[in-house]
């Protein structure tokens, strides 16, 4: 069964919005994206959109985070998501 996209379009502009501007964020700032690491690409363009009007809070509250965190080693940022 085939969609109208005129129909879709309105009555879901703001995923066909959120969708371009996924797409358009992971070529432009990754430029290739390998299947086994896209939910962390989705993650972190979902952590991105929701601080986006903390701009100026946004260098302090990284800065805490990173002081606060626990190593992250190569070896466990590279390993398979169990979830």
């Amino acid at each position: 069964m085939q969609g109208d996209p005129a129909r879709a379009a309105k009555i879901l502009p703001w995923s066909h919005i959120l969708f371009s501007n996924f797409k358009s964020w992971l070529r432009g700032t990754f430029h290739g994206v390998s299947q086994k690491y896209l939910p962390r690409y989705l993650q972190e363009f979902v952590y991105r959109t929701n601080r986006r009007w903390l701009e100026h809070d946004l260098f302090f509250y990284v800065l805490r985070r990173a002081a606060q965190a626990d190593p992250f080693p190569w070896s466990r940022l590279t390993a398979e998501a169990t979830a």
